[in-house]
């Protein structure tokens, strides 16, 4: 062996172990004066001992008189090793870090792969016996893989099939206390400097020790002085604000997700047929005037409950309710009292849009029905009907109905002035056909046990008219009668 000390400028001096095996040193004094060993040649012919550091043929040894390794540090376990292996397989020649135990087994190791054109191929970092960390050629990292397909990819291996059993993937924590605030979060920034942020996910620990996740991205040109702004945040009730942190309110009035889009808010619904952003589509939204439902297509809006479609609005504003409840499938209410003065339904024609037109029909608070023409019909053509007689004699029914002067009970709700009718416990002994009966029902369509009576007004006209007309009869035969009379005296 021979150590060779170069100059500063040039030249150099050769230090040569001897050939044979001896205790010659060359020794240096200390600070304080006294003798320092420096260099010795060891008990073995041809090795060159430096204090504790031992050259063999086999490598260096710092700490052990016998490396077996290109470098051996030994100080006590772990052991350092650092030394070249060759893959017979590949030829790939691995340049290794070992780190052992006293008793020589392998802890963890480091090794800086090369294949056989010398070309690198990945560092790995292995521990317990299986690889966990890899860097390739390509600068991708590996976690938990050997074939890192993205720049940084972390994969688990956790058998069990229980949701959230174990960490396996990536796991990111503050572990600055549990203050009100502290967040823990991950940026992403794409095509600008390293230094900036153009986009967070992160968590914040709330009061509780609950914890939000929240999304956040830079509203304007990145760097790395941007303020972030939070767009959404799932609260740990699994409440959603977008725009807006969702509040107390979400749990006190039922509101799983919240929209803030300022001024404004709209949400557009777009499918492979409807992509328009600004004429396409269907749009629910609000801005400071008014909420909005918009079917911007040339389509209808279909509303269902129990899986069962029960109203329609086609695209040229038909609207098309149906409903299977006893209880009726149109039902209009007013908070407003019974007047003749207050309006529950209005139609029009001529109108312009919907808030204008010509009022032709009416429907007032108190029952009543109006309409431009007086004119109320039926369905009367001969070829929907079959078993046509002329009516019966309808004399006796009518002479016996007892028209009365009433007035609503108060607490009916109903206008309580005097009006002129039947009552139709009294019309139901004359004529049961004339009476109908409705359950009653509470708010909810429960059925009370009881039921209201009500009266055909129409038929009851209609027997009024067959009555008159026999009547009529009557007079024109009386008529005749006295006419005869008159001549014959």
């Amino acid at each position: 062996m021979t150590l060779r000390l170069k100059g500063s400028t040039s030249g150099h001096t050769e230090v040569k172990a001897p050939a044979s095996a001896g205790s010659n040193t060359i020794t240096l004094p200390t600070s304080n004066g006294s003798a320092e060993q420096f260099l010795k040649n060891s008990g073995t012919a041809g090795e060159l001992e430096f204090s504790s550091m031992v050259e063999t043929s086999t490598g260096v040894g710092i700490g052990t008189a016998a490396p077996d390794s290109t470098l051996e540090i030994v100080a006590g376990p772990p052991r350092l090793k650092l030394t070249r292996n060759t893959t017979a397989s590949t030829g790939n020649d691995f340049g290794r870090i070992v780190f052992e135990n006293s008793a020589g087994t392998i802890l963890s190791r480091i090794d800086c792969e090369s294949t056989s054109g010398n070309t690198q191929s990945a560092l790995t970092f292995s521990n317990g016996g299986s690889e966990r960390l890899r860097i390739d050629s390509s600068g991708r990292l590996g976690i938990g893989t050997s074939s890192p397909s993205a720049h940084v990819e972390s994969e688990g291996n956790v058998s069990s099939t229980t949701q959230f059993s174990g960490f396996q993937g990536l796991r990111v924590q503050n572990a600055n206390g549990s203050a009100f605030g502290v967040t823990a979060d991950i940026n992403f920034v794409a095509g600008t400097s390293s230094g900036n942020r153009g986009a967070a996910i992160g968590v914040e620990y709330m009061s509780g020790s609950k914890n939000d996740l929240y999304f956040a991205t830079s509203g304007g040109s990145v760097t790395s002085t941007d303020t972030l702004t939070e767009r959404m945040r799932i609260d740990s009730s699994g409440n959603v604000g977008i725009g807006t942190i969702p509040s107390s309110l979400n749990a006190t009035n039922g509101y799983a997700l919240r929209l803030n889009g300022g001024s404004q808010t709209f949400i557009a619904f777009n499918n492979s047929t409807h992509t328009t952003q600004t004429a396409g589509g269907f749009v629910i939204g609000n801005d400071s005037v008014n909420a909005y439902i918009v079917q911007r297509e040339n389509q209808g809006i279909v509303f269902s409950t129990n899986n069962t479609e029960r109203m329609r609005i086609d695209a040229d504003g038909m609207m098309r309710i149906r409903g299977t409840a006893t209880s009726g499938a149109l039902n209009v209410f007013t908070g407003q009292s019974a007047a003749s003065n207050i309006n529950l339904i209005l139609g029009q024609h001529s109108s312009s849009g919907v808030t204008n037109g010509t009022l032709s029909f009416l429907v007032l608070s108190n029952g009543n029905v109006q309409n431009t023409n007086n004119s109320y019909g039926a369905i009367s053509d001969s070829k929907l009907k079959e078993n046509i007689v002329d009516a019966g004699s309808q004399w006796d029914d009518f002479k016996a109905v007892r028209f009365r002067k009433y007035n609503f009970k108060e607490e009916t709700g109903h206008e309580t002035f005097t009006q002129l009718g039947v009552i139709a416990q009294e019309l139901e002994l004359v004529s049961p056909g004339l009476v109908t009966e409705t359950p009653d029902l509470d708010e909810e369509g429960n059925d009370l046990g009881t039921t209201t009576k009500g009266v055909k007004y129409s038929i009851l006209t209609k027997k009024a008219l067959v009555a008159l007309q026999e009547a009529m009869d009557r007079i024109e035969t009386l008529e005749t009668k006295v006419a005869s009379l008159e001549a014959s005296s």
